[in-house]
């Protein structure tokens, strides 16, 4: 079971009083509503660990979803509007179970349907809207500051290259091939029943399987030691063929650098790469005299809990 927190909201159950007010304004829910605290302590809920102003999170009490969003710098998180507040009065209880989510700061009302992953990651708002987070059915006290707790529900693809030749450089990268087997998962349904544990599960069938490539994203920064980075959110799944290309160019003939699954294997051919949720994959690569040298030769692949 993963312990590694994601963030951290505070949540004021308190009931607010303005100080110069109509006796008719008194009465006005406002002055009782569920405000939220977003720490700004700890890892946050996109993939560069920010939240800003204007992003949304799907509040949902019972079986009622509403948009809050953040309002200032301090972090704090309020109902959209007057319909997209929860108000204690209308709640009538004095303590409710609250749970949340939120795509990298996208509003999303509901986890009915499938989550699908965006195919062309290439923009940082079609990569960070795939950062599908999860805080998990948490009771709340009238009078009292609780505590939600956002984990990624997805996996993260990291990949650093370096290029020893300085006439060759890195032009683009692709996730999958034709194989369906090869590629990401483009869809599946979250459930979420295990109480015990801060990670749902996707779900689907061979007959409804849609898989396809993906375009990752360029990082701004490469690693330390590395020419560039790239970055993909990707849906947690099995991968029984895993495929990876690399392109370079030396401003004239484009080069193409396959790598499959049992090249990520160091010494099991026969590996499967499940990609858990909450979890964020490391791929090194140096490209030498046209060859790929991957990992330090030992471990190809390294794997830690999403937490930065």
């Amino acid at each position: 079971m993963k312990t590694s927190k994601l963030l951290i909201i505070a949540i004021a159950a308190t009931v607010s009083l303005f100080t110069a007010c109509t006796a008719e304004e008194e009465d006005y829910p406002a002055n009782r509503e569920l405000v939220f605290q977003v720490g700004l302590k700890g890892t946050r809920a996109t993939p560069d660990n920010s939240w800003a102003v204007g992003d949304f999170i799907a509040v949902k009490v019972g079986g009622v979803v509403k948009k809050y969003v953040i309002t200032d710098l301090s972090g704090k998180a309020v109902g959209a509007d007057a319909d997209n507040t929860f108000y204690w009065d209308e709640l009538g209880a004095s303590s409710v179970k609250v749970s949340a989510w939120s795509f990298g700061g996208k509003y999303v009302s509901s986890l009915e349907d499938s989550i699908t992953t965006v195919i062309d990651q290439r923009t940082y708002d079609n990569y960070k809207v795939n950062d599908f987070v999860y805080a998990k059915e948490t009771a709340i006290k009238q009078g009292q500051t609780g505590t939600l707790t956002f984990y990624h529900q997805m996996a993260r693809l990291n990949f650093n290259i370096k290029v020893d030749d300085p006439n060759e450089t890195v032009s683009d990268m692709v996730i999958g091939d034709e194989d369906e087997y090869s590629r990401p998962l483009l869809k599946a349904r979250f459930f979420y029943t295990d109480t015990l544990s801060n990670y749902g599960w996707f779900e689907f069938t061979d007959e409804n399987m849609v898989t396809t490539k993906v375009i990752p994203y360029k990082e701004e920064t490469a690693a330390t030691g590395f020419d560039v980075s790239y970055s993909a959110i990707v849906i947690p799944i099995t991968i029984e063929g895993a495929f990876f290309e690399i392109k370079t160019t030396d401003g004239k003939v484009e080069t193409s650098y396959p790598i499959d699954s049992w090249e990520l294997s160091a010494n099991n051919p026969d590996i499967e790469l499940y990609y858990e949720p909450g979890c964020e994959y490391t791929i090194n690569i140096t490209i030498k005299n046209k060859q790929l040298i991957i990992g330090n030769g030992k471990t190809a692949v390294t794997v830690n809990d999403w937490i930065e």
